[in-house]
């Protein structure tokens, strides 16, 4: 009998094209391309995809080089069979149906970012042969005064936290999914649906990341990577809101006090929400917890939020986590004199004194505003240590003890 191919065109971003043996199916969340009558994945056959990258939009040594190597390295840091090779840095001309897999920035009209599809039907089974991502030079094509963020990951840059500017990488990490041949998603927090806030923050830095959503997408399109470390909880605090179309609508985690009503936040910190609570009172506090990796089957269902045993269990170790239903999801936390500390004077030249209510744990952590670690000091059991930070440069830095921080300024001399 003969093969014959036909092919089709996909298109994200601005339209989808679909003909009557490709459609969209679902499964848990993420969504994925079928043929019909089939229901035959489409996949890359070879599990890989080498894009040639316009050097024009992607010079040596720029931001936007540097962000897109980001992008491609955070898919093949998730849990599916399926590598993006090293890039071909291209100077050739570049355009869609050219028989090449080819990422470009254009100064044409074009919605924000998009990706073309092209793939190849032999009357029952179908497979991806080419994948373009196309992205314009301003994230909204009428609002050019609102820039691309490349390769930055300050958080008070980006509009999402009231910044001048648009990350650039979870944009591109949702086009990337495209070409793995995952579809968009609107039923949970994902980065296939809103991925302008599909973030991890911390200290003030952003990272973006493909999700548990995606993954679990990739692995099912393409099988279980062999070389990904296990373990890998991500948490957030934003969190699935409801569905927008074809996308999901992300909004910011919330605190509740133990009646269930609603903590209003008092004022911002650096773009954050700021609340002010009282010790010895309990709050029911919410994050996403996300599993980005391949963790264990046991002890784990599909429906469910991830939850510490105990709090006073190392979060990074999977065995100290369980599953409990999503009425459960608001983890409660008691906020009182347990690793309560103050710190004075506040701003400081330097010298200062901690005084921790119970001596639980022996060592307070110093980082910078970047979350680098600068060394710990040894408490005294008094409960009173004093400390000399005057070597540090001036500015912000963070004093931890067991899971409390607190702020403090350096101001010099």
């Amino acid at each position: 009998m003969n093969t014959y191919w036909s092919r089709l065109k996909l298109i994200f971003g601005l339209s989808l094209i679909l003909g009557q043996f490709a459609v969209i199916r679902e499964v848990h969340a993420y969504t994925y391309y079928i043929t019909l009558p089939n229901n035959n994945k489409i996949v890359w056959p070879t599990k890989s995809l080498q894009y040639h990258v316009a050097n024009g939009s992607f010079p040596s040594g720029s931001a936007s080089r540097t962000a897109l190597t980001n992008v491609l390295g955070r898919w093949n840091e998730s849990p599916g069979d399926f590598t993006f090779l090293t890039p071909i840095w291209d100077n050739g001309t570049v355009g869609i149906e050219n028989e090449e897999s080819e990422i470009w920035i254009t100064t044409g009209p074009c919605v924000g970012a998009l990706h073309v599809g092209t793939i190849e039907w032999n009357g029952s089974s179908a497979k991806w042969i080419e994948s373009d991502v196309i992205f314009s030079a301003f994230p909204f094509w009428k609002n050019p005064s609102i820039p691309w963020s490349m390769n930055s990951d300050i958080q008070t840059n980006m509009k999402v936290y009231g910044g001048p500017a648009e990350m650039w990488e979870p944009a591109a990490l949702h086009e990337i999914g495209h070409a793995l041949g995952l579809a968009h998603t609107n039923n949970t927090y994902n980065a296939l649906g809103a991925h302008f806030n599909h973030v991890q923050v911390n200290c003030g830095r952003i990272r973006s990341y493909v999700g548990e959503d995606a993954g679990n997408g990739s692995v099912f399109l393409y099988g279980p990577t062999n070389v990904f470390f296990n373990y890998d909880l991500g948490v957030t605090h934003w969190k699935y809101a409801e569905p927008s179309g074809a996308y999901s609508a992300h909004s910011l985690t919330q605190i509740f006090t133990s009646g269930g009503g609603t903590v209003i936040s008092s004022d911002a910190f650096e773009g954050v929400r700021r609340y002010y609570v009282q010790a010895g009172t309990t709050y029911k506090v919410q994050f996403t917890y996300e599993n980005n990796g391949l963790w264990p089957e046991s002890g784990f269902t599909r429906e469910g939020t991830f939850k510490l045993k105990d709090p006073g269990l190392d979060n990074h170790l999977p065995e100290n986590w369980i599953t409990s239903s999503y009425m459960l999801v608001l983890n409660t936390t008691r906020i009182d004199k347990l690793n309560q500390f103050i710190v004075y004077p506040n701003p400081s030249t330097g010298p200062l004194t901690i005084q921790v209510t119970d001596f639980i744990n022996k060592y307070a952590e110093i980082y910078n505003i970047m979350g680098q670690n600068l060394g710990r000091i040894r408490l005294n059991e008094s409960g009173t240590t004093n400390i000399d930070l005057s070597q540090y440069k001036s500015g912000l830095l963070i004093i931890k003890i067991g899971s409390v921080h607190k702020k403090i300024i350096i101001s010099g001399f």
